[in-house]
């Protein structure tokens, strides 16, 4: 008859958990957003944030690619089709 009780117990304990890791969460949730929209609007990135690959590119390496792509990628879609 000892399981009456800690049913009783569990059943009061959880929903405090639940709310207080809710309440936790939130905080946590609202500081993030407020970080992240504070460098939105300052209008930069840090270093870690910036892309470490080039972001620019030759137009001439580009010029004959956008229209007829390399062969594998077509091999690979006449596979699949």
């Amino acid at each position: 008859m000892t399981w009456l009780p800690w049913l009783g117990v569990g059943v009061a304990v959880l929903p405090m958990l639940a709310l207080g890791l809710r309440a936790v969460g939130g905080a946590r949730w609202a500081a993030l957003i407020r970080t992240h929209t504070r460098v939105l609007e300052a209008g930069r990135v840090g270093v870690a944030g910036r892309r470490t690959s080039a972001s620019r590119y030759d137009a001439h390496k580009l010029e004959g690619r956008l229209l007829n792509p390399p062969a594998l990628p077509w091999s690979c879609v006449n596979r699949m089709l």
